[in-house]
């Protein structure tokens, strides 16, 4: 099962949202775009990941990891899954986006990447995803 991680909103307006993340070992997020708001992302402590789509291909561009003290700009015309990349460690990530944050979130199943396993449509499964974390089992590494 995917570990859930904490989310505080520290601040928001119409025009800004500023939010802290702690992310407990092993925590990821669900797919997820950031509507028409641009963000700047700083991890405070740990090591966080991200697996970054092409918003209208689905497709697998890159895997970033930050550590502390790193900063990443995210913008409208991505998808990404956002997770803490070590096992033992908290990490603790602050985020800032303008305009206030709309997210949408999308299925694991929609987007491509190498040595990702192919689902069969017409199977049926008792829940998606999996109780286990599949980016860390099939998400590329560079």
């Amino acid at each position: 099962m995917v570990k859930k991680y904490d989310r505080h909103v520290l601040h928001e307006n119409p025009k800004i949202e500023v939010v802290h993340i702690k992310w407990p070992p092993g925590a990821e997020s669900r797919p997820h775009d950031h509507g028409k708001s641009y963000g700047k992302v700083k991890v405070l402590s740990g090591k966080v990941f991200q697996l970054v789509f092409d918003k209208k291909t689905k497709k697998f561009l890159r895997r970033d990891v930050m550590v502390a003290g790193d900063v990443m700009i995210e913008t409208p015309d991505l998808i990404h899954i956002m997770g803490n990349d070590s096992k033992t460690e908290i990490a603790e990530t602050l985020h800032v986006y303008t305009p206030k944050l709309v997210m949408k979130y999308y299925s694991l199943a929609m987007f491509k990447w190498p040595g990702m396993p192919k689902l069969k449509k017409k199977r049926r499964r008792k829940s998606w995803p999996p109780k286990e974390n599949l980016t860390k089992k099939w998400g590329p590494k560079l």
